[in-house]
């Protein structure tokens, strides 16, 4: 038996995350789009958890069967909430506190995340990312950090508002 060891593309600096705020076909985000976004990538530590996806299960039985078995229904979409850096006296211009600016609470948007190509690359037509409609919760500034290294941040909710569109392409 020959065994295989699939390829594969490392997470640490090969995810991109924006705040979009207009998409015409989330399908088919044009570049003129997905540039006139926010990239949010560097402002989140490593362990943001992303989009989630909790689906739930019934139980289906059959007066034939003493067996009973599980069945899928809705998909409910979230968003783990975002914690970013900001420099709390510096003017909103500042580009140290764009996201700041940018996810207002009540700002409706769409998350597009790009997956297996560095963070930094442009966006370019082809690439292949998930859009998911979204609206900015609260903004709730932190005090503290886990260690005397820690940057003062802002922690945010994000609401899925609308139908994930997975592997959608740039146009």
């Amino acid at each position: 038996m020959t065994v295989t060891i699939p390829e594969f593309v490392t997470a640490e600096g090969n995810v991109k995350v924006a705040w979009i705020p207009a998409i015409a076909d989330l399908s088919a985000p044009t570049l003129v789009e997905l540039n006139a976004g926010v990239d949010i990538t560097c402002y989140l530590p490593e362990t943001w958890g992303g989009i989630t996806a909790d689906q739930a299960k019934g139980e289906q039985r059959r007066m034939c069967s003493k067996e009973s078995f599980e069945t899928l229904g809705r998909i409910k979409r979230a968003i783990a909430d975002i914690t970013y850096t900001y420099l709390p006296q510096a003017p909103g211009t500042d580009p140290a506190n764009k996201v700041k600016t940018t996810l207002t609470a009540g700002a409706h948007g769409f998350l597009a995340t790009r997956y297996g190509l560095p963070a930094t690359d442009a966006w370019s037509a082809s690439d292949v990312l998930d859009v998911l409609p979204a609206e900015a919760g609260a903004q709730n500034k932190n005090t503290g950090g886990s260690d005397e290294f820690a940057p003062l941040t802002i922690t945010q909710g994000l609401s899925a508002t609308g139908v994930l569109v997975e592997d959608a392409t740039a146009a």
